[in-house]
């Protein structure tokens, strides 16, 4: 009796089972069904060149998705291949393409320059100049990074001038539009990706970001580790790595190292006071090996989905960077005391923004 119980427990047990996993694959399929879908609209509203450049970022996506943007271009477009698309574009998308190298894939710009090349078209791409690390990154600061305001900029001037046309303006505004949904299947895509990329796919737009900048530093692969050093004040530099493990993408500089041991609680006392009021990072002290850094982090999802963050980072990091590194040296140096050199610092952060201002 007791075995022909046990033995209809456990048919009841496997059964709920097996109804619970195919409850659940049935809501996994419906769930990827309605990405696709929602994919598929995307795909439609989207322009050629966003298809294109989708294409060539290929290796970033799932293969399913790829399928879908070639299906989408070679029997609805009429696109078999890169080389149709290029053929289609006038003189003048294809030199606006190359002047614009950072905005582009290389292999994009590549193909547009062979273009151009077959048409005996030649053209000339001012080069930037070089900046200093220090300058690049108060040009991240400068930078203007909403789009509205960059809308409102052309209107404000087209009503000043009279210069710009109606039509030129309908274009940079649909420019817009599309690269914000350019921008949003992007973020799709990304999402779509298995977890164990997600490192990856930041690690190589890191990557990209410092041959952007044309940064001096050592690339470590494996590790995917970046370090460099850089002007952190005036005639003086630190060294400065940039990284991603655990989940996060990480930005260190080290601020102090070989201490006098008599300052040793100074130090501690000093970073206390960065650590309660820092909104971004924490300075830590290494006691044994008697150095000071300031490490912050931030979670792989956020540059992974979107763009500037990797700027935003750094350009943030350095800015904390110069005031903690002049705290420190003004403690080594000249001795003061803890409290008066952060009421210092406050009073130096202060005329700085009044400055700017």
């Amino acid at each position: 009796m007791y075995t022909l119980i046990i033995i209809l427990c456990a048919i009841i047990a496997v059964t709920w089972v097996a109804n619970y996993i195919n409850k659940r694959e049935q809501e996994k399929n419906a769930k990827y069904e309605k990405k696709i879908n929602h994919f598929q609209e995307l795909i439609t509203q989207a322009t050629d060149e966003d298809l294109i450049l989708f294409l060539i970022r290929s290796q970033e996506y799932q293969p399913e998705f790829v399928e879908m943007v070639k299906t989408e271009l070679e029997n609805v477009r009429n696109i078999t291949s890169y080389k149709d698309f290029f053929n289609d574009r006038f003189d003048e998308e294809l030199i606006e393409f190359c002047k614009q190298p950072k905005s582009y894939p290389d292999e994009f710009i590549e193909l547009a320059k062979q273009e151009l090349k077959e048409r005996n078209i030649t053209f000339e791409v001012e080069e930037p100049k070089p900046l200093h690390f220090m300058e690049q990154i108060n040009c991240f600061q400068n930078m203007q990074k909403n789009p509205f305001e960059k809308t409102e900029q052309v209107e404000n001037t087209e009503t000043e001038n009279n210069d710009i046309s109606n039509d030129e303006l309908n274009r940079t505004t649909k420019h817009y539009y599309m690269k914000r949904l350019a921008a949003y299947l992007r973020r799709i895509c990304r999402l779509s990706v298995s977890y164990s990329k997600h490192e990856n796919l930041v690690w190589k737009d890191l990557k990209k970001y410092s041959a952007a900048m044309e940064w001096n530093c050592g690339i470590y692969e494996k590790e995917k580790y970046i370090e460099g050093f850089w002007e952190i004040e005036d005639e003086k530099g630190a060294r400065f790595c940039y990284t991603i493990y655990e989940g996060y993408f990480h930005c260190k500089v080290l601020i102090l190292e070989g201490f006098p041991v008599e300052l040793t609680t100074d130090i501690f006392i000093l970073a206390a006071h960065f650590n309660n009021l820092l909104t971004y990072g924490v300075v830590r002290i290494n006691v044994e090996q008697q150095f000071v850094e300031y490490h912050g982090k931030t979670e792989i999802l956020v540059p992974l989905l979107y763009r500037d963050t990797i700027d935003d980072e750094i350009n943030r990091f350095h800015n904390m960077s110069k005031e903690i590194f002049w705290a420190f040296q003004k403690l080594v140096e000249e001795n003061e005391a803890p409290a008066i050199i952060f009421a210092d610092l406050m009073k130096r952060i202060e005329n700085k923004t009044q400055t700017q201002k």
